[in-house]
């Protein structure tokens, strides 16, 4: 009261209880009487504000709810007056942007928020501006990144929108933006994985087409023309069966890194998966000018490999297309430099064929190849036989071997036809386990029957390569009593290392060493190794395609007792097997009466 009898006015809040008990916030105001310089009286004025109070309570509780969520969430916050200064920044857009709160109170967005065109680098507008402008939400261009304080880029994905009062008065903005620099990334790595092959990183098939469509459209358009090439490295499995397919993923992945580097940047390298690859020439218009890139793509290719320290020869394959005397649209120009690689691969590989109409009926033929095998499996077309394996000296039977047969609705179609394109498609792998299921039965039923029968049942190299083969059979082959032998030792895949890799127990020689004309004393010498090196390793050997006795006699001198031929029986179905059976020791009595 000092103050007020001094001329000073005071106001002083009181809390006091009214007569129901509540708590009543009041208000006291003092107001001195001055008259002629001198303190009269007082007037006092006391206002219940309780009302007030409580407001002001409320709107302190939410400002602090409002600072503890902007703090907490998850994105960036900003908020900035009605001109585009900033009032606020949340944690994660301070750490975003490189600013505090304080520094950037009162910057305008953009130099807070600095946006760019992520693929120019040159200033984006901020929608911020847009949505105080407007009035209404607006989302961020796509492809735009903020640049930190530090120089950092992030991808964005935010809006923005206007903060308005009750009375609809613009009162600021806000944008609420988070990182998406990750996710961006991931879904580029993802988009580039769906267009690549994941051991060479080359375009896949998916991107390959894309590009020739493109080339297509641009050729139609200048009346121009482009090349496509189809290469497919000669005997790949081998580098895989002998060397290991480690040696054969850095075989593919050097062969690829050639291919790019013989060619020009426009051109297109695409790996089909394995060892095919396709090439896109959009700048070669010609067969000869093709004639010049295929020689230094096939010098680049056969050039000598070193694999871990391994030396490593391929040769390859390679069909020529033009567009558009070869193939009109995408898939008829792959269709038609398909058939010419099969055409230079038919013609004895490591070379080269330009595609033709001639070829036409050759891609029907290819195409029925690679789907009949399949649809006859699940057909039940398939069939074995079984030719025997006897020893001619004792007349012992030593076993059949079970060979698979194809019967068409158009007749029986070549072993030596379908199995290199049962190869090709993988089918191989399903078909063989069917064989050795359908074999193991036979011998069962003759077993059952009492005519027990050792059954041989060929397996190919790339059911050897199938983990799943190797998981259930490989591991457990003596277990089971199951034997593993070398077919056509000396020829094709066979070799060496598999009678390390391998638990043989058999070799075979291959017909060729006893066909006509490859007899003398070169090959009495390889077939007199072979048999050496049999009993070295403890192993039976096995001539097949003995035809005539001279045969008979010879292998005897050289100490192969085992034989299997057109001679003793052609391959037979399983009662024509068990009627030769039955005749087979009055066969052998009559043979060697005249041996």
């Amino acid at each position: 009261m000092d103050a007020v009898l001094r001329g000073e006015a005071q106001v002083f809040d009181r809390t006091i209880t009214d007569a129901a008990g509540a708590e009543r916030h009041t208000e006291l105001r003092y107001v001195p009487d001055v008259q002629g310089g001198e303190v009269r009286g007082v007037f006092a004025l006391g206002t219940d504000v309780t009302a007030r109070r409580v407001a002001e309570q409320a709107l302190r509780e939410q400002r602090e709810v409002a600072r503890v969520t902007l703090a907490s969430i998850g994105d960036s916050v900003s908020t900035t007056d009605p001109h585009g200064h900033v009032t606020f920044l949340n944690p994660v857009a301070q750490r975003m942007t490189g600013w505090t709160s304080e520094d950037a109170a009162g910057q305008p967005i953009e130099t807070v928020m600095p946006l760019l065109d992520e693929t120019t680098l040159r200033v984006a507008p901020n929608p911020l501006r847009a949505a105080l402008r407007r009035r209404e939400i607006m989302a961020m261009a796509g492809g735009t990144v903020l640049r930190a304080r530090g120089g950092a880029l992030h991808s964005l994905e935010d809006s923005a929108a206007p903060i308005l009062s009750e009375s609809d008065e613009l009162l600021g903005a806000v944008i609420v933006f988070h990182d998406v620099t990750q996710t961006r990334a991931m879904a580029l790595r993802m988009s580039h994985l769906a267009q690549h092959d994941t051991l060479t990183d080359l375009p896949n098939r998916v991107l390959l087409r894309d590009r020739i469509v493109q080339a297509s459209t641009l050729a139609r358009r200048r009346g121009a023309a482009f090349a496509v090439l189809f290469l497919d490295l000669d005997h790949f499995k081998d580098v895989n069966d002998t060397l290991g397919h480690h040696a054969g993923d850095q075989l593919l992945r050097e062969v690829a890194r050639r291919l790019t580097g013989t060619l020009r940047a426009s051109d297109t390298v695409s790996c089909q998966g394995g060892d095919e690859f396709i090439i896109l020439l959009p700048e070669v218009s010609s067969a000869a000018h093709m004639q010049t890139v295929i020689g230094k793509l096939m010098a680049a290719v056969t050039a000598p490999y070193d694999l871990d320290g391994q030396a490593a020869h391929v040769t390859l394959s390679l069909g020529a297309a033009l567009y558009p005397q070869d193939g009109a649209d995408p898939d008829e120009l792959l269709k038609h430099v398909d058939a010419a690689m099969y055409r230079a691969k038919a013609d004895g590989r490591n070379r080269h064929h330009f595609y033709a109409r001639a070829l036409h009926g050759e891609i029907q033929r290819q195409q029925q190849l690679r789907h009949d095998p399949r649809a006859a499996l699940d057909a039940g077309q398939f069939w074995l036989a079984y030719q025997p394996k006897v020893n001619p000296a004792s007349g012992e039977l030593l076993g059949a071997e079970a060979l698979l047969r194809w019967n068409g609705p158009d007749g029986p179609v070549s072993p030596a036809t379908f199995i290199p394109a049962a190869e090709e498609t993988r089918l191989i792998v399903p078909l063989g386990r069917w064989v050795l299921r359908e074999a193991c039965a036979q011998a069962r039923r003759w077993a059952d029957a009492g005519q027990p029968l050792a059954v041989s049942v060929n397996i190919s190299a790339a059911q050897f390569a199938d983990p799943t083969f190797v998981d259930t059979v490989q591991d457990e082959l003596r277990a089971q009593g199951v034997q593993v032998s070398i077919d056509d030792f000396g020829t094709g895949y066979s070799g060496l290392s598999y009678l390390h890799e391998f638990p043989v127990t058999t070799l075979k020689i291959d017909r060729s060493f006893l066909a006509p004309g490859r007899s003398g004393p070169q090959a009495t010498a390889l077939i007199t190794a072979i048999s050496g090196l049999g009993r070295a390793l403890n192993l039976q050997v096995i001539a097949e395609g003995v035809e005539q006795p001279a045969q008979v006699r010879a292998m005897l001198d050289l100490g192969c007792a085992a034989m299997q031929g057109y001679l003793f029986a052609p391959p037979l179905p399983p009662a024509a097997f068990e009627a030769w059976r039955r005749d087979w020791p009055a066969q052998h009595a009559a043979f060697a009466a005249h041996a």
